[in-house]
């Protein structure tokens, strides 16, 4: 049995046998002042009762807003419940392969490469087991394709081209997506192309 506490190699065995967990670390955030409620309520009614913003407490109202703006982001980063557009909006490199890139007709893709977002010196965010580097075919885009655990894209090639991901280079393969009937969801599937056909010529 693979004892999977144990860092092997990155560089040889199949990704089952050399998955690691990260480690996540948590970085310091800076400190920000904090407001209470009655504070902030007082620093509200201070601005109802003047009527308008004076030398008097603008700056008093401007540090609360800049304060709860600052509080709120912290939250949100704390807890990863920032707009993923911000991320996209700065991601270079490789987009990743979606649904939304494929439809219900298989597409020709080849397997440029394979292994674990450790072994490309990747961040494991959603803690996959695998990740494919694959190409549409006939020197279409370039995409990179993350599977977790329960993939049945994973379990497709695990079963098709065997365990061992290093020698996945260069396979064909075909992906797709499968409707749900009820709530047309879609999920990525795989499939193999078909065999050429062998012609055979009989002698006249």
């Amino acid at each position: 049995m693979v004892d999977f506490k144990k860092r092997l190699n990155p560089d040889s065995g199949p990704w089952w046998a050399r998955i690691t967990k990260p480690v996540k670390v948590k970085t310091e955030e800076p400190e920000t002042q904090q407001f209470s409620e009655e504070e902030f309520e007082r620093a509200e009614e201070e601005y109802e009762r003047s009527g308008n913003l004076d030398d008097k407490n603008i700056d008093a109202v401007a540090d609360l807003i800049v304060a709860r703006i600052t509080e709120i982001t912290s939250i949100a980063k704390e807890n990863s419940i920032m707009p993923r557009g911000v991320a996209a909006q700065t991601r270079n490199g490789l987009p990743f392969l979606k649904t939304d890139n494929l439809s219900q007709t298989p597409e020709p893709f080849t397997i440029l490469w394979a292994g674990t977002h450790e072994d490309a010196g990747m961040k494991n965010k959603f803690e996959a087991e695998l990740l494919i580097k694959v190409q549409k075919d006939n020197g279409g885009a370039k995409f990179l394709l993350s599977l977790g655990k329960e993939s049945p894209v994973l379990e497709f090639l695990d079963n098709s081209l065997g365990n061992d991901e290093t020698t996945w280079a260069n396979k064909k393969i075909l992906l797709f997506n499968e409707i749900h009937p009820v709530n047309e969801q879609k999920f990525m599937r795989c499939n193999l192309p078909p065999a050429p056909t062998q012609t055979t010529s009989s002698a006249g």
